[in-house]
């Protein structure tokens, strides 16, 4: 007769396994008063058995198949899921330091084993459910929900600045604002000596979610939706946050940038084709030319040289010419914002009240709706002065000292639109007037 023991815990933030290590013990005690030794022990640390993860101790003990297994408690082997009928198919014995003694060879073995996992699972569900509520409560008073990853900037509970990261976050905000690349930042902040809190070195990726998360703007969200004011430090203001989230959804950031993150070529994704309006992106001619051409079918193909320097122009001929924007944030707009965010609070506490009726809370919440559509895009465009700012002064100067990044940072906060049209057949010089220009 072969005696196994088989631990597991579902979480160990800490890596240390004195969960795992709490249970063989108790195991092993309970084992001794009951007159037997345990052979194998089969383990599995920071591993739930309802997320589908594969569970390498629990994999080899049903290989295995000892005669009999010792579990702390039954739950720990025992859940409704594809691998239950597994273990059911071994017909072991197993035995439980807290809940008795089940053989799984028999009808009667098999059917408790079956009425304790779903039981389990019960008890697992709705646990969940709890966990739920109360974060959606705390969420709702503006608290942090509490455990979980520490967020880069804070401490553990979430309510405190470290300052060296706080400062970072503050100083990537503007950065990117700014016209700065995310791979740049992440290079940055690698060389700064910072690291992600599991961590790791920075990628351009684990940077675009620290920048999109409204913690730093001191936004409690739950499922998706703004809820309340955070009751912890923000780290920058709510229309920074804005504008930064509808900078980083912007699909042509992802385009044209190398296998290293670096951006390559002024224009891509910055043009449209005049024939379909498609993007236009980056090629080669037959001859080895650099051109755009159209992102869809490819069916207008211009040299690329000439149209950088004619739009490149263009821009710093308008900047010379008007008034740049200031630098800052439109704290009307904020505070518009938050009062159509509070009267929607209203609104469904209203209904919820029976005091409005449904057709009088749907009229007033499409009206709200669309005036918060408003101010955010108005709060996600007014970083344009800080990508500005840059060139006051002489502007051909500054333009000289802007990386790519910032470059076409500049041209997208001064331009609408560019549309590239076809010069026709045989034409053998750029002409100006197939590239259109819309300012903002």
């Amino acid at each position: 007769m072969v005696t196994a023991a088989y631990v597991r815990i579902s979480s160990d933030p800490t890596g240390q396994a004195l969960g795992v290590e709490r249970q063989e013990s108790e195991i092993r005690a309970w084992a001794a008063d009951h007159g037997k030794v345990v052979d194998l022990v089969y383990s599995d640390n920071d591993l739930s058995a309802t997320t589908g993860v594969r569970r390498p101790g629990f994999e080899a003990l049903l290989a295995d198949r000892p005669t009999e297994v010792v579990v702390w408690h039954q739950d720990r082997l025992l859940r409704v899921s594809r691998d239950l009928e597994r273990v059911l198919a071994t017909e072991m014995v197993v035995h439980s330091v807290q809940a008795g003694t089940l053989d799984l060879a028999t009808p009667t073995g098999r059917a408790v084993a079956r009425t304790v996992a779903a039981w389990s699972t019960h008890e697992t569900e709705h646990k969940a459910q709890r966990q739920r509520a109360a974060n959606r409560q705390r969420r709702l008073m503006g608290l942090r929900s509490g455990g979980g990853q520490r967020t880069f900037g804070y401490t553990q509970n979430g309510l405190e600045l470290i300052p060296e990261e706080a400062a970072a976050v503050a100083e990537g905000f503007a950065a990117i604002l700014a016209g700065g690349s995310l791979s740049h930042l992440a290079r940055t902040w690698n060389t700064a000596g910072l690291t992600t809190t599991f961590g790791n070195p920075w990628a351009s990726t684990t940077i675009r979610s620290v920048l999109r998360n409204p913690v730093y703007a001191g936004l409690s969200v739950y499922d998706g939706e703004v809820v309340a004011r955070g009751t912890w430090p923000a780290i920058v203001e709510e229309a920074t946050h804005v504008a930064m989230t509808a900078l980083l959804s912007d699909p042509a950031r992802r385009r044209n940038v190398a296998s290293d993150g670096r951006r390559k070529y002024l224009l891509p994704s910055l043009l449209t084709c005049g024939v379909c309006g498609a993007s236009m992106t980056t090629g080669r001619s037959g001859k080895g030319i650099r051109t755009y051409v159209c992102w869809s079918t490819r069916h207008l193909s211009r040299a690329a040289e000439a149209i950088d320097e004619y739009v490149t122009e263009a821009v710093l001929s308008r900047l010379e010419r008007v008034d740049l924007p200031v630098a800052g944030i439109d704290a009307d707009a904020v505070r518009e914002l938050q009062t159509v965010r509070d009267r929607l609070d209203d609104l469904a506490a209203a209904y919820a009240a029976d005091r409005v009726t449904l057709t009088q809370l749907t009229t007033a919440t499409e009206a709200l709706r669309s005036r918060q559509g408003q101010l955010e895009t108005k709060l996600a465009t007014s970083h344009a002065g800080s990508v500005l700012h840059a060139l006051t002064g002489d502007v051909r100067a500054a333009w000289e000292g802007l990386s790519l990044d910032r470059r076409r940072a500049v041209i997208t906060a001064t331009v609408e639109t560019i549309t590239v049209t076809s010069p026709g057949r045989g034409a053998r010089t750029f002409r100006p007037e197939t590239v259109q220009i819309v300012w903002r």
